[in-house]
């Protein structure tokens, strides 16, 4: 066998081998995605007060208000406002 076949088949088996490494890494990326698309569907995501106001598209002083009328639900955890991601959706389906 000569050395050019040599050299080639060696670069082959490790182009394979770069192969099966990124196909693996791909893999783990899709199963990554899929743990944050079920996370995010099952409503189990929390928003801050700042980041629930936003995601409504309204002011932190209105979400206040909403909350001291009873008009949304959060959870008091350490002194600060909770929403949980599912509570701040119904608010937006109630809108339309």
């Amino acid at each position: 066998m000569s050395n050019e076949i040599k050299i080639q088949l060696e670069q082959n088996i490790k182009l394979e081998s770069l192969l099966e490494e990124l196909i693996d890494e791909q893999k783990e990326t899709n199963r990554l995605l899929a743990e944050l698309i079920q996370k995010d569907s099952t409503g189990k995501e929390n928003f801050n007060h700042k980041e629930a106001s936003a995601f409504l598209g309204i002011s932190p002083a209105t979400l206040y208000d909403m909350v001291s009328e009873k008009r949304i639900k959060c959870r008091k955890i350490g002194g600060k406002n909770l929403y949980h991601k599912d509570e701040l959706e119904r608010i937006i389906e109630d809108k339309k």
